[in-house]
């Protein structure tokens, strides 16, 4: 679904907010940055993009999308450029602020202005899949979905995609079998503290 866009640079274009930015630690002592994406990514996301095997796509796309219409400048511009109204991007990335930063992962919350649902989607880089980057980065897209007052956060898997589903089990979803195997991951949420 395509949401309305707010041109950067208008009255209305809100910047990313800086308490989406902070630092995560993996469990094997990996310290890395999850912040909001920014227009400067694009060549980032198209080599984060490269790096994704097709099932890893199409875990998250539900369906086999060629590299060369992933990465399309259309494409990638507009998940660079976020309104921050009604999606709220994060990427997780190495290396951050030097001239080889790397994005590791991409998650996405998607809201309706006025309602308090959430709905979060994620990609990780294969190599860095069952290191901890996912958890990190979903509960983060967790706490920001509090901080903006949603009280449920929802997202869909692929009923073959156990791991995703264990880390939402592991961070207090609800799992719900659906018909087309797919599985609806929901949390209800407590909203408050800022992440």
């Amino acid at each position: 679904m395509e949401t309305p866009r707010v041109e950067p640079g208008t009255p209305d274009a809100p910047g990313p907010p800086r308490e989406l930015s902070g630092t995560v630690t993996l469990p094997d002592s990996t310290a890395l940055l999850v912040r909001p994406i920014r227009p400067e990514d694009e060549p980032r996301l198209a080599r984060f993009h490269a790096g994704l095997s097709d099932r890893t796509v199409y875990q998250r796309y539900f369906r086999p999308i060629p590299l060369a219409q992933r990465v399309r400048h259309a494409r990638l511009s507009r998940l660079c450029f976020a309104d921050f109204h009604t999606e709220i991007p994060l990427v997780v990335v190495r290396g951050a602020g030097s001239a080889d930063e790397e994005i590791l992962a991409v998650g996405r919350l998607h809201r309706d202005p006025g309602r308090p649902e959430a709905e979060f989607a994620l990609v990780v880089a294969d190599a860095w899949q069952r290191r901890g980057v996912g958890e990190r980065l979903l509960a983060r897209l967790e706490a920001v979905a509090r901080a903006l007052g949603c009280t449920s956060l929802t997202g869909t898997v692929l009923a073959e995609n156990l791991p995703m589903q264990r880390l939402c089990h592991r961070l207090g979803f609800t799992l719900h079998a659906g018909t087309g195997g797919e599985v609806t991951a929901e949390r209800t949420l407590v909203p408050g503290a800022p992440p």
